[in-house]
């Protein structure tokens, strides 16, 4: 079972690098940095500065913009990079954000499934608002449910959920890997279907 869990995680990360290399191709561009240092400077300034020289010219930031398939990939890589259990809520994306996956109510195991409106968040984390559930043949309030969820997920997952306000965050910030450092939601083109994220990428792994 294990062998299986790690293969499956394997092939989300592949999934989404081969992903990364081809929308690579659309926008790439390197930050730079001014810096204007007088004089006067202490030496321990100097040593400051050029540690931040040093970061953004082995750093490559990259504009993708994502449809909703590729969305999809990417959310199933962020979520499967950093389960314990192996096992990630399944993720489907049209107008809107189904979430689904298996909560166990009453020592049974039940199907949920959430239905959720993509929004961004100022720190460029994804941030779902849930409208619409679904727990088997149970009739349970939105709250009811999402306590649920949030007794039960996988606590490694890079998920916060907002029971009160009826929130699901994807804490696309959190997500760190060996070959992506920084992942950023820019935008959201809700008509086009468009999603538009900023990428850090260590100019290493560009060559490996």
């Amino acid at each position: 079972m294990e062998k299986v869990a790690k293969k499956k995680k394997s092939g989300w990360k592949w999934a989404f690098f081969l992903l990364l290399l081809l929308n690579m191709g659309v926008i790439i561009y390197v930050g730079s940095l001014f810096i204007a240092s007088p004089t006067t400077d202490t030496h321990s300034k100097k040593e400051e500065i050029t540690e931040e020289i040093i970061n953004s010219e082995e750093e490559i930031d990259a504009l993708i913009t994502l449809g909703n398939k590729d969305l999809e990939t990417l959310l199933l890589y962020a979520l499967s990079e950093n389960t314990s259990t192996g096992e990630v809520p399944e993720i489907t994306i049209s107008e809107d954000v189904i979430i689904s996956g298996e909560l166990e109510v009453l020592g049974f195991p039940i199907q949920y499934q959430l239905t959720a409106e993509p929004f961004v968040v100022e720190d460029g984390n994804l941030q779902l608002k849930v409208s619409e559930v679904a727990l088997g043949r149970f009739t349970l309030p939105v709250k009811q449910v999402l306590q649920l969820l949030s007794n039960q997920m996988d606590p490694n997952l890079p998920l916060e959920v907002d029971i009160d306000n009826a929130f699901i965050t994807v804490r696309l910030s959190e997500v760190e890997t060996g070959s992506v450092k920084r992942i950023k939601l820019i935008k959201i083109e809700k008509e086009l279907a468009e999603y538009t994220f900023n990428i850090t990428i260590a100019k290493e792994n560009l060559l490996q």
